[in-house]
């Protein structure tokens, strides 16, 4: 395995990583917004 291959594979890896990371922490931020809103109708 050459180091060239092996440094874009890394990066591929890395840029995989961080998309799935960037969907799921947009989901959990989603999913708490969502949250704070039933609960500020609930007081409201």
């Amino acid at each position: 395995m050459s180091p060239a291959y092996w440094t874009i594979f890394r990066w591929g890896y890395i840029a995989v990583v961080a998309k799935v990371g960037a969907r799921s922490a947009a989901g959990v931020v989603e999913g708490l917004c969502t949250q704070r809103k039933r609960i500020s109708k609930r007081d409201n």
